[in-house]
This record gives structure tokens, C-alpha cells and sequence, in this order.
């Protein structure tokens, strides 16, 4: 193997999950299926993209294998091909402890290009993990801004000293980030910008851009992401605009 996604995830579970998008018309129970719909078109888009590989670290106090994980998403598992029997428990500690301990973990049955997503981006494009991919042959490490500061993808050329990584997840991470890859003088590619659905403003943009895609007719160039778009119906959710623009909210229609 000479590339790999290690998808850094939660197990899905109720009121465990995507609880910052609970909110107005989305209970706790249509959160826990939006993150299961997250997890999905994030494995489709990897799947889609040129990486040899698919490791999954989850945060789960039970171990889960390949056909676990299937139950729980309510997927065949075996379509994806890609996808590692290995699968790393999240270790205790803050959210740059546990990636940290999971990249280290993978490095030692792996070597290669390692990219790291988590799954709140499911309409990430995999020509954007190709693009890492490819940038991974000339600098040491890619990373792929938030819209708020935050990260939503960091790509390794090959396992890196990580001293003081785990530091970089607390504030603005991407800040951090690229003052830590300085001072450790890595070379360091900028993707473009990508938004992580966490909040009801952020599904607001998520639905607005599917629906624009598919206006503008450019369906059938960008990967959509399915999963979503089919529960975003089930789910029966709108955006309203008020008289105010700037007060859009999401909806249950009939």
C-alpha cells in the first residue's frame, strides 16, 4: 500500500453525536442519523477517490470490526473494497492526544501517504483527496482549512516527529497547525477551503449547495453526497428565509 484515509470518527450513537446541530426542527434521533449518513458518503467519496486504503479510529467503549461498523451504518460493508480489517480504538486524552496515539498506531502497520479526515465533511470531492495526494509527493505535509479555523484534512508524505502535534487541536487549529509545521521547518501545501457540517448554519450551506449543484447542471461532475441528500428528504427539512435575510433556519415541511 503506498496510500491510505484514516476516517478519525465517533461511533454513531444517540445524543452522542452531531449534538450541536440539535436544534429547532433537528431532534437528537435526526442528528445520530445525520452523522450515520456523514460516515457513509465520507467512506463513498474515499472509496471513489486513488488511495489504496481505508482505515477507521473510532471513539467507542467497544471494539468494532468491518461488519459491526456495517450494522450500525446499515450498509454492505463489502462494497468497499478499500476498506482495512484494522481498526483503531481511540485511545483516552483531548481530541489532538487521541489523533496523535491513532497516527502513530497506524504508522506502525503502515507505510505511505496517510490522510486524515474526520466525517463531518460528506460532500468532500475525491479529486480533493486526490489533489493531497499528489501535493504529498513534494511537501512533507497538505492540510485543508475549515471556514472558521478549523481543519478537515491533514495529509503526511510519510510518518513525521510529531512532538507537541497533539497541541495544535486546542483554539484555532489551523493556526496552530501551520505555526507547529514551521517550527518543525515541514514544508506544508494549502488545499481550498471546505466547511465541516457541525452546526444548522453549516447544514443550511450543506442543502444549498446540493440544491445548487444541481441547478447549475454540474451533478454529474461533482460526487454528491447521496446518503445525505436522500435523509435530508426522509427528514423532510427545508430552509425558510424570512424577510430578513440573514434569518434562515431550517424546517420540517409536511
Amino acid at each position: 500500500m503506498k496510500s491510505a484515509v484514516l476516517v478519525f470518527a465517533k461511533v454513531p450513537r444517540i445524543g452522542f453525536v452531531k449534538t450541536r446541530l440539535v436544534e429547532g426542527a433537528i431532534s437528537d434521533f435526526d442528528a445520530y442519523l445525520l452523522s450515520k449518513s456523514f460516515i457513509i458518503d465520507v467512506l463513498n467519496q474515499v472509496q471513489n477517490s486513488n488511495v489504496d486504503c481505508i482505515f477507521f479510529s473510532l471513539g467507542d467503549d467497544q471494539f468494532i470490526d468491518s461488519n459491526d461498523l456495517g450494522k450500525i451504518l446499515d450498509i454492505d460493508i463489502s462494497k468497499y473494497t478499500k476498506l482495512s480489517s484494522i481498526f483503531h480504538k481511540q485511545s483516552d486524552g483531548t481530541f489532538g492526544e487521541r489523533m496523535e496515539d491513532a497516527i502513530k498506531s497506524i504508522y506502525q502497520q503502515f507505510e505511505g501517504k496517510l490522510i486524515i479526515l474526520g466525517m463531518d465533511s460528506p460532500h468532500i470531492q475525491p479529486n480533493r483527496i486526490n489533489k493531497a495526494l499528489n501535493q504529498l509527493e513534494d511537501f512533507d505535509l497538505v492540510v485543508g482549512p475549515g471556514l472558521a479555523g478549523g481543519i478537515y484534512l491533514i495529509g503526511f508524505s510519510r510518518l513525521l516527529l510529531l512532538d507537541e502535534f497533539h497541541l495544535c487541536f486546542e483554539g484555532v487549529e489551523l493556526l496552530k497547525f501551520t505555526k507547529w509545521t514551521k517550527k518543525h521547518n515541514y514544508s506544508c501545501w494549502l488545499l481550498p477551503e471546505l466547511s465541516d457540517i457541525d452546526t444548522p448554519d453549516d447544514l443550511i450551506g450543506l442543502i444549498a449547495w446540493i440544491e445548487t449543484a444541481k441547478i447549475i447542471g454540474q451533478s454529474n461532475k461533482i460526487q454528491l453526497p447521496n446518503n445525505t441528500i436522500k435523509l435530508i428528504s426522509q427528514l423532510k427539512l427545508e430552509i425558510i428565509t424570512p424577510d430578513n435575510n440573514r434569518d434562515k433556519k431550517i424546517i420540517k415541511g409536511k
